[in-house]
């Protein structure tokens, strides 16, 4: 689930009971989740949240500063070199 707070409000078309945790770095925590029915990468930390949904996988999203992120069944077939950090979810080199 993600965590309750004003904060988080950006991501309201979130099927709050479809989050799962997939990953935490230092104080990002790394989520997937569905929006009617679509998948959705959620990247949030303890000030801001944003997401990325698409009506097939993959999914990316850069936050911040941070590499992107895709919630992907398999590595890309792009220029870039994937590094899959937890189940589904894959990180730029």
């Amino acid at each position: 689930m993600l965590p309750p707070g004003d904060a988080f409000s950006v991501i309201g078309s979130i099927e709050a009971d479809t989050t799962r945790l997939l990953w935490t770095d230092d104080s990002v925590g790394y989520f997937a989740a569905l929006s009617d029915g679509d998948p959705c990468l959620i990247i949030l930390d303890e000030v801001e949240a944003a997401s990325a949904c698409s009506t097939e996988l993959p999914v990316g999203l850069a936050f911040k500063d941070g590499p992107e992120m895709r919630l992907a069944d398999g590595p890309s077939n792009s220029e870039q070199n994937w590094t899959e950090v937890a189940d589904h979810l894959w990180i730029s080199n």
